[in-house]
């Protein structure tokens, strides 16, 4: 229960930590006050990557199979942005991918705390608490890094816009119409409400790094959908 208490407190912006290590006698949560504002920018991402390869791995169909919602059709909607983050990592200095797997970690507890809280135990996404250890603890090394080294942001906003990407594109024997829509109207729905909470300049800096992810694209396909991004969710750069 504590954890899951830290996990929800991680996932409006607290920072936490064990009452004990403060006094043996005190058991519990202590919150110590709050993160960084730079912090929600990369909660915003991360968010949006965990529930999205949950979104898409956990929709289902009752007609017929063979028109899309496949297990494996789902794992191939997810493997680009899975890839992008497991790779990409590699890129990281190693306390920044340290860092990457404890964010991901808390984010997923908060997410499966609230799923349980909505939805009761039985019906919460349990696979939520398995996706960090897939994102972070990749079976190896790439055979070539190249380029600069990444921030743990340009590369959740990669993953991001990888996964939206992948479900904009599909072909009807991945997944169909209707839950692609469902799954993207949602997640760009909910970075909708999390952009006008923030400032103005952590709303630039979330589309600067939307745009950069786009530059990046390598796949024809993924490249024009991530270029008309920001219009999807409603927002455009400052001087763009």
């Amino acid at each position: 229960m504590d954890e899951t208490i830290r996990g929800v407190l991680a996932f409006v912006g607290f920072r936490t930590q064990d009452a004990v290590e403060l006094n043996d006698l005190a058991p519990g949560t202590h919150v110590a006050g709050r993160l960084p504002r730079q912090w929600y920018i990369e909660h915003v991402l991360a968010e949006g990557v965990l529930g999205l390869i949950a979104a898409i791995r956990s929709s289902s169909t009752d007609s017929d199979p063979a028109a899309g919602d496949s297990a494996e059709g789902r794992d191939r909607l997810t493997g680009r942005g899975v890839l992008i983050v497991q790779e990409g990592q590699y890129l990281l200095p190693d306390d920044d991918r340290q860092e990457l797997a404890r964010v991901l970690r808390r984010l997923a507890e908060a997410m499966y705390g609230q799923d349980m809280a909505c939805r009761g135990p039985w019906e919460a996404d349990r696979s939520l608490l398995d996706l960090p250890d897939e994102l972070c603890l990749a079976t190896r090394a790439p055979l070539i890094v190249t380029g600069t080294p990444a921030t743990r942001r340009e590369l959740l906003a990669a993953a991001y816009v990888a996964l939206l990407g992948s479900i904009e594109l599909a072909e009807a024997d991945l997944i169909d119409d209707e839950h692609a829509a469902r799954i993207t109207e949602a997640w760009t729905g909910t970075l909708r409400r999390r952009l006008e909470q923030v400032p103005d300049e952590d709303r630039q800096e979330l589309v600067r790094l939307f745009r950069q992810a786009a530059r990046e694209e390598s796949d024809p396909g993924g490249k024009a959908f991530a270029a008309g991004f920001q219009k999807v969710i409603g927002v455009v750069e400052e001087g763009g």
